[in-house]
């Protein structure tokens, strides 16, 4: 009835800043790339049929810093922005083992045909692409232009964890032809961090006792650390901050805070780690589980487009029954798993599924019971 996560790594500080761009002769980045951190190529999703990315067709020009040579082109959906079905382009920043990444701005020029995007919409892995982070509304026209992204709070990463950038396409109208390119960019860049600071995190553990859940995590190494944010989530997307642990700065520390305000069915826990100079970073998540009966099961995140992982205890090793039921009561998908004795978490693809509300049920010895989640 306990989750203990064990690891040795190295947080905070932003050391390094950069500026990587695209000037699309190929996929990939032009240049801009920070030590301790790799960049993805760029790459379509939600194509409406197949295009080719990179061509030099409609060259990017009328706009200060226009390549004008070749540019990422794709064949965009109309309608609303759906994260299932719209099209977008997706880049990867990934930090080297003991750092993490930040994004704090982003630019691009735009050419919408008559049928392509006429808002653009920036989302990221943080939070499984549900918010956007800054939009741009931009003109259908057949004209490039910089789109005019406000502003946006910085994007964090976790310790060792990549960051995905979607720039989604949205708003179109009309009937755009199937294989065609309405939409094209050019001239992207990202700017991001990379940080690295003197603390290791050597343990962090939630343990569920009868009315409590005791945290507890041990660092060696402390240094400019100013303090240390306990946050709860019942969803696994939004957290709430439950108590500020003042940092010792010492080279052994141990930490603990009890939370008593004990909630049924899973609990998710993560620090937040504020350096005096103002960053931030986070902890991975430990996991804790009620053994009330009737709450057995949890599903975060609530709402996805891919993946969810149900979490539920079970009083010994079994085999258990999970299934997937549509908002008529329909089975759609049904598998069986090895539960072991404890907390379990069991992850389900759902990328198939047509969006919706759904319920999901796992059977089991001494187990019956039923969340829901949204397939968007």
């Amino acid at each position: 009835m306990k989750a203990i996560f064990t690891f040795f790594t190295i947080i905070i500080s932003i050391t390094l800043n950069a500026q990587v761009t695209w000037n699309f002769a190929t996929a990939a980045p032009t240049n801009g790339i920070l030590a301790n951190s790799t960049v993805s190529n760029l790459s379509q999703g939600n194509n409406n049929g197949t295009t080719t990315l990179i061509t030099s067709s409609s060259v990017s020009t009328g706009y200060a810093g226009a390549s004008g040579t070749q540019n990422a082109g794709a064949a965009s959906f109309t309608g609303s922005l759906n994260t299932a079905s719209s099209t977008y382009f997706e880049v990867t920043i990934t930090p080297a083992s003991g750092y993490n990444v930040s994004i704090s701005n982003i630019a691009l020029g735009s050419r919408s045909t008559a049928t392509g995007p006429q808002l653009l919409s920036i989302r990221s892995s943080i939070d499984g692409y549900l918010t956007d982070a800054t939009t741009a509304t931009v003109s259908n026209n057949s004209a490039w232009a910089l789109a005019p992204f406000s502003a946006f709070t910085l994007i964090n990463g976790a310790i060792n964890i990549p960051i995905t950038l979607r720039i989604y396409g949205s708003n179109g109208a009309g009937t755009p032809a199937v294989n065609t390119a309405n939409w094209r960019i050019d001239d992207l860049s990202i700017s991001y961090a990379v940080s690295v600071a003197p603390i290791t995190l050597k343990s962090f553990t939630a343990v569920k006792n009868t009315n409590n859940v005791l945290v507890k995590w041990a660092t060696s190494q402390e240094s400019n650390i100013k303090n240390y944010v306990v946050e709860k989530s019942t969803n696994g997307v939004v957290y709430n901050s439950i108590a500020t642990v003042i940092a010792n700065n010492a080279t052994e520390s141990n930490y603990q805070f009890t939370d008593v305000n004990v909630s049924k069915g899973s609990s998710l826990y993560r620090l937040k780690i504020n350096g005096n100079d103002g960053k931030v970073s986070y902890s991975t998540v430990a996991r804790v589980n009620s053994t009330d009966n009737n709450a057995k099961i949890t599903v975060y995140p609530t709402i996805s487009n891919s993946k969810i992982t149900a979490d539920f205890y079970a009083e010994k090793s079994s085999i258990v029954n999970v299934i997937i039921i549509d908002a008529v009561g329909k089975i759609i998908k049904q598998q069986n798993v090895t539960a072991n004795s404890g907390n379990n978490n069991v992850p389900i693809a759902i990328n198939t599924l047509a969006n919706g509300v759904y319920r999901i049920r796992i059977v089991g010895e001494n187990i019956n019971s039923i969340s829901s989640f949204i397939k968007n």
